[in-house]
């Protein structure tokens, strides 16, 4: 858990994530950036998105980069669990 962008990708940098959550508004660099760098890092880490802003805008900015789902806040917990699943299986694949 990292309270901003550059904490995150510092993180990403030690340790290879499976699953990375990344909110689009976040202190000092927004997700998008912090998504492409640790899709840099390690692109086998699976990126989930969220926002409570129009997703149209965003997905647009990741999916052809590789993230993983897109979610929109408040996040329902029931796909929010089933899209930690799905991520977990396509890494063990």
């Amino acid at each position: 858990m990292a309270e901003d962008g550059n904490k995150r990708i510092a993180a990403a940098v030690m340790t290879n994530f499976d699953i990375a959550f990344i909110d689009m508004k976040m202190p000092d660099i927004d997700g998008i950036e912090t998504f492409k760098e640790i899709k840099k890092v390690d692109p086998a880490t699976n990126v989930i998105m969220e926002t409570d802003q129009d997703i149209e805008d965003f997905t647009d900015q990741t999916a052809s980069r590789g993230a993983f789902a897109h979610i929109i806040k408040p996040v329902n917990l029931a796909m929010l669990l089933q899209l930690t699943i799905n991520a977990i299986e396509k890494n063990k694949k």
